[in-house]
């Protein structure tokens, strides 16, 4: 009976939930009326991407609910790793960016370290770098982005700092 009220979302529980996101993308941590939206991909093991779990989100809605406290970081951590465990057989691989929270997410890590398969590292920079550089190749055959003609490197460096701002 109990279980079919907190399913009803007639009784509350301080238990979390954890499903799989919209069209199977990703995971989904709820408790109670909030919800925080781990980003994860599959590539023979899942792969949680750390710097994803950031702010609470109200059910339901796309608005924020909130920043996560540095405990709340770690219990969603721990509890998302172990239901991946439970729910694959596998340890999740963590993919901290370096960029965001490092020295954080590895001292996690060190400590959660039997519930994970290993860590790996990515950084926003090194991806905005490759972005750039496919961009001024593509310069010299004619190029538009988001319906601005991109003529010249100059052009280019002109969109790519006003990209930033925004």
């Amino acid at each position: 009976m109990k279980s079919t009220l907190v399913r009803l979302g007639l009784l509350k529980t301080s238990y979390p939930q954890i499903k799989n996101g919209f069209k199977g993308e990703g995971l989904v941590y709820e408790l109670g009326d909030r919800q925080v939206n781990v980003p994860t991909t599959w590539d023979k093991v899942e792969k949680i991407y750390l710097d994803g779990i950031n702010d609470w989100r109200e059910k339901e809605q796309w608005y924020r609910g909130g920043q996560l406290t540095t405990d709340e970081k770690i219990k969603i951590f721990r509890d998302v790793a172990s239901s991946i465990y439970e729910r694959t057989g596998k340890r999740p691989i963590v993919i901290i960016n370096i960029d965001r929270d490092k020295d954080f997410w590895e001292s996690a890590c060190e400590q959660f370290n039997k519930k994970i398969s290993g860590v790996e590292y990515t950084a926003t920079s090194e991806k905005d770098s490759t972005e750039y550089n496919m961009y001024l190749s593509l310069v010299k055959t004619g190029l538009t982005i988001g319906g601005q003609v991109i003529k010249d490197k100059a052009d280019l460096d002109d969109y790519w700092k006003n990209k930033r701002v925004k």
